[in-house]
Protein backbone atom coordinates (compact mmCIF):
# COMPACT_ATOMS: atom_id res chain seq x y z
CA UNK A 1 0.00 0.00 0.00
CA UNK A 2 1.50 3.72 -1.05
CA UNK A 3 2.60 6.00 1.66
CA UNK A 4 -0.01 8.89 1.77
CA UNK A 5 1.23 11.98 0.13
CA UNK A 6 1.98 14.79 3.19
CA UNK A 7 -0.86 17.24 2.72
CA UNK A 8 0.40 20.94 2.60
CA UNK A 9 -0.56 24.69 1.72
CA UNK A 10 1.32 26.36 -1.43
CA UNK A 11 1.42 29.89 -1.13
CA UNK A 12 2.33 31.89 -4.79
CA UNK A 13 2.29 35.04 -6.62
CA UNK A 14 2.01 32.75 -9.69
CA UNK A 15 -0.48 30.26 -10.76
CA UNK A 16 1.35 28.82 -13.72
CA UNK A 17 4.84 28.17 -11.09
CA UNK A 18 2.37 26.49 -8.59
CA UNK A 19 1.80 24.30 -10.77
CA UNK A 20 4.94 23.35 -11.65
CA UNK A 21 5.97 23.15 -8.16
CA UNK A 22 2.88 20.82 -7.30
CA UNK A 23 3.57 18.47 -9.57
CA UNK A 24 7.07 18.61 -8.76
CA UNK A 25 5.94 18.10 -5.29
CA UNK A 26 4.56 14.46 -5.99
CA UNK A 27 3.97 11.60 -4.76
CA UNK A 28 5.43 12.63 -1.84
CA UNK A 29 3.86 15.81 -0.94
CA UNK A 30 0.44 16.56 -2.02
CA UNK A 31 -0.85 20.35 -2.14
CA UNK A 32 -4.29 20.43 -0.80
CA UNK A 33 -4.71 24.59 -1.45
CA UNK A 34 -3.09 27.03 -3.62
CA UNK A 35 -3.29 30.62 -2.29
CA UNK A 36 -1.92 33.73 -5.25
CA UNK A 37 -3.43 36.25 -3.08
CA UNK A 38 -2.26 36.92 0.47
CA UNK A 39 -5.49 38.39 1.33
CA UNK A 40 -7.06 34.96 0.75
CA UNK A 41 -4.59 33.53 2.80
CA UNK A 42 -4.91 35.61 5.41
CA UNK A 43 -8.20 34.85 5.67
CA UNK A 44 -8.59 30.80 5.11
CA UNK A 45 -5.27 29.89 6.38
CA UNK A 46 -6.11 29.60 9.86
CA UNK A 47 -9.55 27.65 9.21
CA UNK A 48 -7.24 25.01 7.10
CA UNK A 49 -4.39 24.35 9.95
CA UNK A 50 -7.94 24.34 12.53
CA UNK A 51 -9.13 21.13 10.41
CA UNK A 52 -11.55 23.00 8.47
CA UNK A 53 -12.50 23.78 4.54
CA UNK A 54 -11.54 27.22 3.35
CA UNK A 55 -14.30 29.85 3.57
CA UNK A 56 -14.62 30.05 -0.45
CA UNK A 57 -13.59 27.64 -3.20
CA UNK A 58 -9.56 28.45 -4.01
CA UNK A 59 -10.59 29.98 -7.66
CA UNK A 60 -8.13 28.11 -9.35
CA UNK A 61 -7.12 24.22 -9.91
CA UNK A 62 -3.88 23.63 -8.32
CA UNK A 63 -3.75 21.34 -5.66
CA UNK A 64 -6.66 18.35 -4.61
CA UNK A 65 -8.79 20.86 -2.64
CA UNK A 66 -9.09 17.46 -0.27
CA UNK A 67 -9.65 18.77 3.44
CA UNK A 68 -10.39 15.60 5.28
CA UNK A 69 -6.30 16.25 6.46
CA UNK A 70 -5.58 18.97 7.74
CA UNK A 71 -1.83 20.72 5.78
CA UNK A 72 1.57 19.23 7.78
CA UNK A 73 3.24 22.64 6.48
CA UNK A 74 2.54 25.77 4.93
CA UNK A 75 5.11 26.59 1.57
CA UNK A 76 5.87 29.27 -0.28
CA UNK A 77 7.50 31.01 -2.72
CA UNK A 78 9.69 33.85 -2.92
CA UNK A 79 6.89 36.56 -3.50
CA UNK A 80 5.70 35.43 0.09
CA UNK A 81 8.76 37.69 1.43
CA UNK A 82 9.02 37.77 5.19
CA UNK A 83 6.74 40.40 6.01
CA UNK A 84 3.68 38.90 4.67
CA UNK A 85 4.74 35.13 5.69
CA UNK A 86 4.91 37.10 9.47
CA UNK A 87 1.67 38.85 8.85
CA UNK A 88 0.05 35.28 7.54
CA UNK A 89 1.32 33.26 10.96
CA UNK A 90 -0.27 35.89 13.25
CA UNK A 91 -3.51 34.92 13.00
CA UNK A 92 -2.53 30.74 12.38
CA UNK A 93 -1.11 31.10 16.14
CA UNK A 94 -3.38 29.06 18.91
CA UNK A 95 -5.47 27.61 16.57
CA UNK A 96 -4.66 24.13 16.61
CA UNK A 97 -2.45 24.64 13.42
CA UNK A 98 1.28 24.81 14.45
CA UNK A 99 2.97 23.62 11.42
CA UNK A 100 6.83 24.18 9.86
CA UNK A 101 5.98 27.40 7.70
CA UNK A 102 9.19 26.73 4.70
CA UNK A 103 9.29 30.33 3.23
CA UNK A 104 11.71 31.83 0.43
CA UNK A 105 13.84 33.87 3.15
CA UNK A 106 13.23 37.39 1.66
CA UNK A 107 12.76 40.67 3.03
CA UNK A 108 10.70 42.82 0.82
CA UNK A 109 13.74 44.95 0.22
CA UNK A 110 15.53 41.86 -0.89
CA UNK A 111 12.52 40.98 -3.04
CA UNK A 112 12.17 44.14 -4.12
CA UNK A 113 15.88 44.26 -5.35
CA UNK A 114 15.15 40.94 -7.23
CA UNK A 115 12.80 41.89 -9.06
CA UNK A 116 14.46 44.87 -10.34
CA UNK A 117 18.04 43.63 -11.34
CA UNK A 118 16.63 41.83 -14.25
CA UNK A 119 13.56 39.74 -15.64
CA UNK A 120 12.42 36.60 -13.66
CA UNK A 121 13.38 33.89 -14.59
CA UNK A 122 10.45 31.49 -16.16
CA UNK A 123 8.13 29.24 -14.26
CA UNK A 124 9.13 27.00 -16.49
CA UNK A 125 13.37 27.08 -15.60
CA UNK A 126 12.57 28.22 -12.17
CA UNK A 127 9.83 26.07 -10.69
CA UNK A 128 11.45 22.48 -10.80
CA UNK A 129 14.24 23.18 -9.35
CA UNK A 130 12.33 25.52 -6.39
CA UNK A 131 10.40 21.99 -5.82
CA UNK A 132 13.03 20.54 -5.12
CA UNK A 133 14.73 22.49 -2.41
CA UNK A 134 11.39 22.74 -0.81
CA UNK A 135 10.48 19.38 -1.15
CA UNK A 136 13.59 18.45 0.23
CA UNK A 137 13.19 20.77 3.48
CA UNK A 138 9.64 19.86 4.06
CA UNK A 139 10.63 16.11 4.28
CA UNK A 140 13.69 16.83 6.49
CA UNK A 141 11.63 18.65 8.75
CA UNK A 142 9.04 16.35 8.68
CA UNK A 143 11.38 13.02 9.19
CA UNK A 144 13.03 15.19 12.25
CA UNK A 145 9.56 15.49 14.03
CA UNK A 146 8.77 18.77 13.35
CA UNK A 147 5.67 18.29 11.64
CA UNK A 148 3.45 19.85 14.29
CA UNK A 149 5.67 22.35 15.33
CA UNK A 150 5.44 26.14 14.65
CA UNK A 151 8.60 27.74 13.06
CA UNK A 152 9.83 29.34 9.95
CA UNK A 153 11.93 27.12 7.90
CA UNK A 154 14.25 28.26 4.40
CA UNK A 155 14.45 26.74 1.50
CA UNK A 156 16.10 29.20 -0.26
CA UNK A 157 19.17 31.43 0.82
CA UNK A 158 18.08 34.62 1.98
CA UNK A 159 16.00 35.49 5.59
CA UNK A 160 17.95 36.47 8.22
Amino acid sequence: MAKAAIPIVLLGRMAEMGRIVTEHLRPEIGVINFFSSPEAAKEDLPRLLAGQPPSAPSGNDIGTQDYSRSPQAVLSGLGYYNEVIDELRAPCRGGGGAVPWVDGGLSKAQFDDMMASGPPISPSQQGPASAVKVKSKVLELINDGKGGVDGVYRWHEGRE
